[in-house]
């Protein structure tokens, strides 16, 4: 699958795809969060597309990994590194962190806020919805990408709906599944 979702930012490598960041984009400017957190900088190619889109409303995005450069950048992105993101992002903030142990206080305290925006990608979704769902505040949002590979959808909608979320916006993610791409790989859910 990871063949079909490469994609960049601003010459940052992202395994998605332009055609997710467009709904997640639209998505994002219905609710416009202040606070948004990533967890799994990797290569910063969607921390440079989330930064980048809560700008427009004055938002601030917080990403987080286990290491300063804990992914070797990709060929043809060989100055995708988590230094240039942050020298170019001025409302980005890297956290360099466990944040797959325990709940990281620095991340829910950031997630706790009303309308916050939580993105699991850090190599454990599962482990990630079940830390960080119980921390979000009211009409939070969280999205998980790798939906139907990295987690079992029917354990990530069993956690959400234990938590109080609901589906946010899934048919617009699943119409984006077709030939070569069997499923869409992003899912979003919100807390009322």
């Amino acid at each position: 699958i990871s063949y079909y979702v490469r994609g960049s930012w601003r010459g940052f490598f992202a395994l998605h795809r332009p055609e997710d960041f467009a709904v997640i984009a639209d998505a994002l400017r219905s609710f416009r969060p202040t606070r948004s957190v990533e967890l799994g900088t990797a290569a910063g190619g969607f921390s440079a597309f989330l930064a980048d889109t809560v700008a427009e409303w004055g938002g601030h995005l917080l990403t987080t990994d286990v290491k300063r450069d804990s992914v070797a950048p990709e060929v043809g992105f060989e100055d995708s590194t988590v230094d240039r993101l942050i020298a170019t992002t001025p409302n980005l903030t890297f956290l360099e962190a466990d944040t797959l142990t325990a709940p990281h206080p620095t991340v829910t305290a950031w997630i706790c806020t009303p309308g916050s925006f939580l993105y699991a990608d850090d190599g454990d979704k599962e482990c990630e919805l079940r830390i960080y769902a119980p921390h979000v505040g009211p009409g939070g949002v969280i999205g998980c990408h790798d939906y139907g590979s990295e987690v079992d959808t029917e354990v990530a909608a069993e956690i959400m709906a234990l938590n109080g979320f609901e589906p946010f916006r899934h048919a617009e993610f699943e119409a984006l599944a077709g030939p070569g791409y069997p499923i869409s790989m992003t899912r979003l859910w919100r807390r009322p």
